[in-house]
């Protein structure tokens, strides 16, 4: 047959098929990787050689974090506490070892080898994150958004894998060219100072959403920042690049008393949630718990969403369709303008508040995330009207 009278191949299918090939390829690398685990557990511990005898082979002392990896935002604990906790451990799990091949040696026990065993497959069986050690998870799709201002990064990832408590958020580790790194303007976390660091680490607060492929993975909404080293790196991430992770951690107590017990009267206390930018990702995650629980799906809250921009209003659509299951989960976004702020005027008329007082929201708790200048207000206000906590995020 002539090759010029050949059938084109249909966009679409050529797209199907493609996807197709780059999902065996990340199965094909992760068995690899899956297998590269096994053999590297199996390295560790009491080992039995080909000839029967056995070897005592100690595993390495937990990696000190570097001086740029704890983010200063006050998690607790603190990375370099549960590095320690991780060194006491790994004390004794070195102890127990030498005490078990001991005993394989006086005794010739067996019964200690499947012990040996049995604890090479819980490592094995550990979920992805890790609060002291990062891993690297891959990017699975990249979407830009309110322009140049804003991306969300899709992780190669599942719920599983970030089963992340109420309130609870993870850390990115990001290596930087040294130099100075200006700040800018009402940034979401603490800035990148000018100096010489070349490792950044930041907490997020991942967003699970059901992805491309129809499964629900976490989604990173990020702030971009002119001059932002971090906001650099976050910006240059491609498609196939990978970065790392660690977590859950986290800077509050339990957020989930704010809905209070169980009972459906708890509801009736009400909760009012502020979020500046992209601090509606810790809020969403608020809204997704409530809304997941029957016992609080009928909870009071009041959800105020601010931006500069109305592109910079994340989420919306996924708001209003928790809301169709929350009769009492009123959102109102405002958008801040030229101004760049939200005022208190403008949160008293998001929250239907006179000029008297609080309303219908006295006694109730709150969440605010946002710049840190953005929550010390927001607080404040809330406070003179009769809110009876405040957490900020």
């Amino acid at each position: 047959m002539d090759s010029s009278s050949a059938r084109p191949v249909n966009p679409a299918v050529q797209a199907v098929l493609e996807e197709i090939a780059r999902a065996k390829q990340r199965a094909a690398e992760r068995k690899r990787e899956q297998e590269t685990k096994e053999k590297k557990a199996s390295q560790y511990g009491v080992v039995e050689q080909a000839d029967g005898s056995v070897v005592l082979r100690l595993p390495p002392a937990p990696e000190k974090p570097e001086p740029g990896d704890c983010c200063n935002s006050g998690c607790s604990p603190c990375i370099m506490d549960m590095y320690w906790d991780r060194m006491r451990a790994h004390k004794a799990l070195v102890s127990r070892l030498e005490e078990r091949y001991r005993r394989i040696i006086v005794n010739g026990s067996e019964t200690d080898m499947k012990e040996e065993e049995a604890v090479d497959a819980a490592e094995q069986n550990a979920v992805l994150l890790d609060p002291l050690m990062f891993k690297r998870v891959r990017v699975l799709h990249v979407d830009e958004l309110d322009g140049r201002f804003g991306r969300a990064i899709v992780l190669e990832a599942t719920a599983r894998d970030f089963a992340l408590p109420l309130g609870q958020h993870i850390h990115i580790r990001a290596h930087t060219e040294s130099g100075s790194a200006k700040q800018g303007e009402d940034q979401d976390q603490d800035q990148d100072q000018a100096g010489s660091c070349s490792t950044l680490t930041r907490p997020f607060t991942p967003v699970m959403l059901q992805a491309a492929d129809g499964v629900d993975r976490p989604h990173l909404l990020v702030r971009l920042y002119e001059g932002n080293a971090m906001s650099a790196y976050l910006r240059q991430l491609r498609v196939g690049d990978s970065i790392l992770v660690r977590g859950p951690s986290s800077t509050i107590g339990d957020l989930g008393s704010l809905f209070g017990s169980n009972s459906s009267s708890s509801s009736d206390s009400g909760v009012v949630l502020v979020a500046g930018g992209s601090g509606i990702a810790p809020i969403f995650q608020i809204l997704q718990y409530a809304h997941a629980s029957a016992a609080h799906r009928d909870s009071r809250i009041a959800l105020v969403q601010c931006a500069h921009r109305p592109g910079g209003l994340w989420l919306g659509r996924e708001i209003a369709v928790l809301a169709r299951d929350m009769p009492r989960l009123a959102h109102t976004p405002v958008v801040s303008g030229s101004s760049g702020r939200l005022t208190e005027a403008a949160l008293r008329r998001a929250l239907s508040l006179g000029e008297g007082g609080g309303g219908g929201i006295g006694g109730c708790s709150a969440v605010v995330c946002g710049p840190g200048s953005f929550n010390a207000d927001v607080g404040r206000w809330l406070r003179a009207v009769g809110v009876r906590i405040v957490h900020a995020l």
